[in-house]
């Protein structure tokens, strides 16, 4: 539904949840203007959105499938922060991160550490010699696991997750 239609509710909530949504509202500010008045007192807002300062999407030039044609705004971490304490949030938590870094490709997370053209052949999955490939198979999916899990923890430690998590209260 429309956010205007949560005021019609004759009740107030404890907590609201946008994930992947305010990129795509026409009016951001009014719409959490509007949540906030549907929060209880000491009620919670979640906000999850893309970070328009990721590494990958300024080192790719904003040519990343994170850029939508269907997302009418994009935030930063100080911009969103700025809105939600401009509209009267306090304890304003931010977390970076991935849907999911262990499930990216070893390329994909190379590119997030500025590493992607020295990608050795075994971790990326290119074919190798008939004779060894069943018996590499199981070694190589192995090691693209662990690597894949070092890689994202990596990532996580720079600070160059995609996406950014809020998570706001509203005062007492």
């Amino acid at each position: 539904g429309v956010v205007e239609d949560v005021l019609k509710l004759a009740r107030k909530f404890s907590t609201i949840t946008l994930l992947h949504v305010i990129e795509h509202l026409a009016e951001p500010k009014k719409s959490l203007e509007i949540l906030y008045k549907a929060l209880l007192p000491d009620g919670t807002l979640v906000i999850e959105t893309p970070n328009l300062n990721s590494y990958i999407l300024r080192s790719s030039n904003f040519k990343h499938e994170l850029v939508n044609p269907e997302h009418l705004f994009y935030f930063t971490p100080v911009n969103l922060k700025n809105l939600l304490n401009k509209i009267g949030f306090v304890d304003i938590k931010l977390i970076r991160r991935d849907f999911d870094s262990t499930g990216r490709s070893i390329t994909e997370l190379l590119r997030k550490l500025g590493l992607a053209s020295s990608t050795p052949s075994i971790l990326t999955g290119e074919s190798v010699s008939r004779g060894l490939r069943n018996e590499t198979e199981s070694r190589r999916s192995a090691l693209r696991k662990v690597v894949r899990s070092i890689l994202g923890f990596i990532v996580h430690i720079l600070g160059r997750e995609d996406y950014m998590l809020f998570i706001a209260r509203k005062p007492v």
